[in-house]
């Protein structure tokens, strides 16, 4: 699916907006996950439902930001 919701980025650019530590603070900020637009989300700024969704690479990145190291 490339996109769970019409605000939500598409999917394939999830890793890239997960490497540039404003747009995950501004997800924090504002409560809404990057991918569905739901809340609440992680340090991650990602929800719960979507975060089983990532792959290796991504979730590696999200561990990172809830550890508190960042990207």
């Amino acid at each position: 699916m490339d996109r769970w919701n019409p605000e939500g980025l598409p999917r394939d650019q999830l890793l890239f907006f997960l490497k540039r530590p404003d747009r995950v603070m501004a997800a924090r900020k504002s409560n809404r996950c990057l991918l569905c637009c739901q809340s609440p989300v992680h340090e991650g700024g990602l929800c719960e439902r979507c975060t089983p969704f990532l792959n290796d690479e991504e979730r590696r990145i999200v561990e990172r930001y809830m550890a508190g190291v960042g990207p």
